[in-house]
């Protein structure tokens, strides 16, 4: 069975009774990894190494996350152009 990308999945909104597509622009470090298909320590020694895009720290907290459009464009950067 196939996992639904944390971007696609639904949330329920508190105000409301329908549900919404998450837009998850901000991925804890388990989304992030299964977002690209790899272990949550393999991404952070990937980030660690310079080898993948670093989290960005939240304000007031120890938080970290990763913005989704770093992680989208570093995706990019792996893919061979077209000639």
């Amino acid at each position: 069975m196939l996992k639904t990308p944390p971007m696609l999945r639904e949330e329920t909104i508190p105000s409301q009774t329908a549900r919404v597509p998450s837009l998850a622009l901000l991925l804890t470090n388990n989304e992030a990894a299964e977002y690209v298909g790899i272990s949550p320590s393999k991404l952070r020694a990937m980030a660690s190494a310079g080898n993948f895009p670093r989290p960005v720290k939240l304000p007031g907290c120890k938080s970290t996350r990763w913005r989704r459009v770093d992680i989208d464009k570093w995706v990019a950067s792996l893919s061979p152009r077209a000639a």
